[in-house]
């Protein structure tokens, strides 16, 4: 009866040891990977400056006859200079 106990109680002891460990281990990421983060440039300035006649801007317009009729929704009133104009 004695070792019955005894082996319940090392179980028990086991299980929450593997548990701890576990939750341990599944927080050394977080704790790493801000560290990992702070190893980039703290701006992108001087790619930027290499990659500037790269950029293109295009724009275009096109007006589009909209549904007409009783389930239409209507289209909101975008101020002058929008991206969505």
């Amino acid at each position: 009866m004695t070792s019955n106990r005894f082996l319940r109680a090392a179980s028990r002891t086991f299980t929450a040891g593997a548990a701890a460990l576990l939750i341990g281990a599944a927080t050394v990421p977080s704790l790493v990977t801000p560290a990992a983060a702070a190893d980039g440039p703290a701006s992108v300035a001087d790619l930027a400056q290499g990659l500037l006649g790269a950029v293109v801007n295009i724009s275009t317009s096109q007006r589009v006859k909209g549904t007409e009729g009783p389930g239409a929704v209507p289209m909101p009133q975008l101020p002058e200079g929008s991206p969505f104009q």
